[in-house]
């Protein structure tokens, strides 16, 4: 046999105008928290009547609305008193939002009137958060794939170049030139352009259509010592810059 959850509620109930009068009230129908699209149990509220005189219920009509519903009651032509009760069932399925919602149930005597009302009410939540499971151990390692196809060579680069510069002074005035040989030489580079740098500053400059000794031109007289050859050059159409320190005599 099923159990049944019975709220001890007294609804207070109301004879027509050709009986004896009586005053009627009714007593809430709490469902309490059920969380949306799930269904509360069926809560069973006992109906009896307050005046001393018996009173027959015609009719029972069910909350308005889609979230509380009546699934069953024995109070359709039942004659109830103080001590002899019926049951009306009510249901809560929230829709939607979270929320309070309120409806009512109205009994009804042979000509409609009504006789009293069971107010009932529930409050929609929302459901709580799944908590999180352990993780899981993990899987053996799965065996090593197969060791893909080697691919083809790529086309062989172009050799790198490298410069040999020698600089001296020479003459009166003394005058500078740098002999310069790009390596390996097996193109011979074009369009030679220097640069002689001394802490961070250019003092000579010189150019030559091709490598080779390259006269350089500076507004001082350059004093020996150490320097760095800038050299900027073309060969094989690409151009080239490359430096060197060098060590004037």
């Amino acid at each position: 046999m099923s159990a049944r959850l019975v709220l001890t509620l007294l609804v207070v109930l109301t004879w027509p105008a050709s009986a004896h009068a009586q005053t009627a009230a009714g007593l809430d129908a709490d469902l309490g928290d059920v969380v949306i699209n799930t269904r509360s149990p069926v809560v069973y509220v006992p109906v009896r009547a307050t005046g001393a005189a018996p009173v027959v219920i015609a009719s029972v009509q069910p909350p308005a609305g889609a979230e509380f519903t009546m699934p069953g009651e024995t109070c359709t032509g039942a004659t109830v008193t103080t001590t002899d009760e019926c049951f009306v069932g009510v249901q809560f399925a929230p829709l939607g939002l979270a929320g309070l919602r309120l409806s009512s149930i109205t009994l009804r005597d042979a000509t409609t009137a009504p006789l009293g009302t069971i107010a009932v009410r529930g409050t929609a939540i929302v459901p709580p958060p799944s908590p999180s499971g352990p993780a899981g151990p993990q899987g053996p390692s799965g065996d090593p794939g197969s060791q893909g196809a080697t691919g083809s060579a790529g086309p062989q680069g172009r050799p790198g170049r490298a410069i040999q510069a020698t600089c001296t002074t020479k003459g009166k005035p003394p005058k500078t030139s740098c002999r310069i040989v790009v390596l390996p030489d097996d193109v011979a580079a074009a369009s030679v352009r220097v640069r002689l740098i001394r802490a961070g500053k250019t003092v000579a400059r010189g150019s030559s259509p091709r490598e080779g000794r390259v006269k350089l031109r500076s507004s001082r007289r350059l004093r020996p010592g150490r320097y760095t050859l800038a050299v900027t050059f073309t060969v094989d159409g690409r151009t080239v810059r490359a430096r060197q320190p060098v060590r004037l005599r």
